[in-house]
């Protein structure tokens, strides 16, 4: 009985590690897409423009972070 809570455990921790990857793909894929997105933006509207934009602060809130867990995210 107890090996096949073992079992059980073991087939659960492996199907959550495959969704956590499956989840850092897409929002790696997201992440490239918003920076074509704001790069495409950015040919259209001056620097002073872009840094008036709320979205600056929020990209840099997330530069801060990626910087602090050491990630390429």
């Amino acid at each position: 009985m107890r090996l096949m809570q073992v079992d059980d455990a073991l087939e659960a921790v492996g199907r959550l590690t495959e969704v956590v990857h499956q989840q850092s793909e897409i929002i790696g894929i997201q992440s490239e897409v918003i920076d074509e997105l704001f790069t495409l933006l950015a040919q259209h509207i001056t620097a002073e423009e872009a840094d008036r934009l709320p979205v600056i602060t929020k990209i840099n809130q997330a530069a801060e972070i990626r910087r602090e867990i050491g990630g390429d995210i």
